[in-house]
């Protein structure tokens, strides 16, 4: 009976594990924008060498760099290796960075089950279950920095694990982590939950390794100041603080109701877990006798110290892909939780285990080539053409556009309206711009005036664009504006 209905949610995370792989393969064989960041990260991959990269943002083009440069770095060098389209490498590092996350998750897991025998259950679950998320699904197939960065984070800390055995290989742990924040500046988290275990079993050896890694981080960060003119932390740090809502989390917390089943998995894989660690009461002696321990206090304390960062889907601009660190770090108990079903749970708790396994992947599902509806590539190569027509440098909300057609972003409109409102930036020189006509035309994916538009122009852009842009054009949903005839 227990092992009847599993084989049926082993079945289900197979099927959703299908899917993602249809999807990864559409999106990169697609060469057009799937989302609205893709554009700026394949622009600024294209300019990720001293000059250009993290550049004055109050000279043309006006570029703000979100992260650090390793994935930029990363997909340029696999795309001059292969000689294959920056766009489709980028997706493809990413599709492939999150099957080797769904390895080491199950890696995880049955190091880790909590009854004997059903490791190789607990694996296959965890592992699988990283594809059974709707933000996983939507945004693991994009030129996106977010997978690169968890899947080194996460190899920290599969390296920090074996270091409880092997101590010297804390210091790999540490290199790894520094590589993490070069790829994604808040990959903090996971470093800080294995050092925090490590400094109770060794104090000694925990310090010195916290203060190599602190050094190769102070060490590439001053390099990175000397190639930039001292700019690359206003871009990474002081560019990036974005306006706070509360409307912006409670709307991404309602779309996360579809991923109840595998949150209460989760939730009880961390009770079986987090259990068997006992009381505070001698913990630190209790970590320091029992490597198994010390393992499970990291993958416990992990999630833990994630909690406070989901505080960070208020920003403006938030998106899904704020959630994946803790999909990751929680994805391990919920293949604990599917091996303790099978083995040791009641009947009716097995069941419901396979339930929720079963309804996850049909609650999180997205189509393997949604992105690619009806209409939407034909009006993508008209507006191609019309790009690749104009006479000169164009504003456009689709970046990936833009350079598939042989131009360059001169601005991302987004991050520029929320500099413009902190007071970083000064949006009367967008509107200089647009006053003495100096793109060819203005695109943008909605009407002026929509919600999603009001996010990208402040009222006075979006009221000089009207100004001097005055001509529409309708090409699906989006609109085309051109100066007026003289």
């Amino acid at each position: 009976m227990r092992w009847s209905v599993m084989a049926a949610g082993l079945a289900a995370l197979a099927w959703a594990l299908t899917h993602f792989l249809l999807r990864g393969a559409h999106a990169i064989a697609l060469p057009f924008g799937i989302d609205y960041g893709e554009g700026i990260v394949w622009q600024q991959a294209l300019l990720m060498h001293p000059g250009a990269m993290y550049g004055d943002i109050t000279r043309q083009p006006f570029i703000v760099f979100h992260y650090p440069p390793l994935y930029h770095l990363a997909v340029r060098l696999v795309a001059a290796l292969s000689g294959a389209d920056m766009l489709a490498v980028g997706r493809a590092l990413s599709v492939a960075c999150t099957l080797a996350i769904a390895l080491l998750v199950g890696r995880l897991a049955a190091r880790n089950a909590v009854v004997a025998g059903a490791g190789w259950v607990s694996g296959l679950v965890a592992g699988l279950s990283i594809f059974a998320w709707w933000p996983v699904m939507f945004w693991a197939v994009l030129i996106r920095v977010d997978m690169l960065g968890s899947l080194l984070s996460l190899a920290g800390v599969s390296l920090g694990i074996a270091a409880l055995g092997r101590p010297r290989l804390l210091y790999a742990a540490i290199l790894v982590f520094v590589a993490a924040t070069f790829c994604k500046q808040t990959e903090l988290m996971a470093p800080v939950a294995v050092l925090a275990v490590h400094l109770l079993r060794d104090p000694r050896h925990g310090l010195r390794a916290l203060a190599a890694g602190v050094l190769v981080g102070l060490v590439a960060l001053g390099a990175m100041m000397w190639l930039t003119g001292g700019r690359f932390v206003d871009h990474i740090l002081f560019y990036n603080v974005n306006r706070m809502a509360l409307g912006n989390a409670l709307y991404a917390l309602r779309g996360e109701v579809r991923q109840a089943p595998l949150v209460l998995l989760t939730l009880l894989g961390f009770w079986l877990v987090a259990r068997r660690l006992g009381g505070w009461r001698g913990l630190a002696g209790r970590l320091r006798a029992d490597a198994s321990l010390a393992e499970r206090a990291i993958i416990c304390l992990w999630p833990v110290l994630l909690l406070p960062t989901l505080t960070t889907l208020g920003k403006s601009g938030g998106s899904v892909n704020y959630f994946i660190p803790m999909i990751i770090a929680g994805a391990p108990f919920v293949g604990i939780a599917a091996g303790w079903a099978v083995r040791l749970a009641p009947p009716v708790a097995a069941l419901a285990v396979a339930l929720l396994l079963v309804v996850q992947p049909w609650l999180a599902h997205l189509p393997p080539a949604d992105f690619a509806e009806d209409g939407f590539v034909a009006g993508e190569q008209a507006m191609e053409q019309r790009f690749r027509a104009a006479p000169g440098p164009i504003l456009a909300d689709d970046m990936v556009l833009l350079l598939r057609a042989g131009k360059r972003v001169e601005l991302e409109p987004s991050i520029f309206a929320e500099l413009g409102a902190t007071g970083h930036w000064d949006s009367a020189v967008l509107i200089g711009l647009l006053d003495a006509h100096a793109f060819a035309m203005v695109q943008t994916e909605r009407p002026l005036g929509s919600a999603l538009e009001s996010s990208r122009f402040t009222p006075a852009v979006a009221a000089a664009i009207r100004r001097d842009y005055p001509r529409v054009e309708r090409i699906g949903e989006a609109e085309l504006r051109s100066p007026a005839l003289d």
